[in-house]
Order: structure tokens, then C-alpha cells, then sequence
């Protein structure tokens, strides 16, 4: 990944702003978006979107080959959930880390014995 993990989680955090801004307080009203959907949209919205940062991260991963990168792009969105908490993006922090834990990530098991397992210990614990 060429981009800087805080830059990308800045433009991550704004994009994320720009769906839950459009959120009304009457969407939020008896879970309208899971009986009603059609008038809770900006709700499904923000669902829409997690679900969309999940799969495109799972793309990005599962399309680079080669081992020593693929472990580098999961550090890279490590860094980049690192920067999302600091920031306080709990929902794209909660999207990139689905992603990771989704069985077709996790069980990439080589590319997390690569580095990935001791940057975490050192980071997160």
C-alpha cells in the first residue's frame, strides 16, 4: 500500500462522517431500519458502507501474491486501525478488523506468522 496509514485513516474517518452526518433521529427510532427499512436509508447507509470497507480490504489483501507483501498490507492496516482509534473512528476501526478476522484472512496463516503476530503483541497489548 503506497499511502500514509494516518492520511488514509483521516480520509477514511471523513468519508465515514459524510454517511452518519445524513443519519436523521427518526431513523434511529424502534430500529425502523430493521422492520422499515425503507425509512431508516442513511442507517442502511452506514451498513452499506462497513460492509464495503471490509470486502475492499479483503480484496486488496487476497489479490497480493506474494508473502512477505501480503504480510506487509496487513501491517499496514494495522497501523491504519492504530490511527482510526487515536482518532476515535470506532466503526471503520471495527470494519478493518472484521476484515482481518474474516476467515478468508484469518486463515492465511503464513502471512500472519510473517511479522504481523509480533507487531501486534508490540502495538495493541
Amino acid at each position: 500500500m503506497d499511502y500514509d496509514p494516518m492520511e488514509l485513516a483521516k480520509q477514511l474517518t471523513l468519508t465515514e462522517l459524510k454517511v452518519r452526518d445524513r443519519i436523521q433521529p427518526f431513523e434511529l427510532l424502534s430500529k425502523k431500519w430493521l422492520n422499515r427499512p425503507k425509512e431508516a436509508p442513511n442507517v442502511l447507509a452506514i451498513e452499506q458502507h462497513f460492509k464495503f470497507i471490509v470486502k475492499r480490504f479483503q480484496v486488496i489483501i487476497l489479490e497480493t501474491k506474494d508473502l512477505n507483501d501480503r504480510a506487509n498490507v496487513v501491517l499496514h492496516i494495522l497501523e491504519i486501525i492504530r490511527h482510526l482509534l487515536s482518532l476515535k473512528n470506532l466503526e471503520t476501526a471495527k470494519a478493518l478488523t472484521t476484515c482481518l478476522t474474516s476467515k478468508e484472512i484469518a486463515r492465511l496463516k503464513a502471512t500472519w506468522e510473517v511479522h504481523v503476530l509480533t507487531y501486534m503483541l508490540n502495538n495493541f497489548f
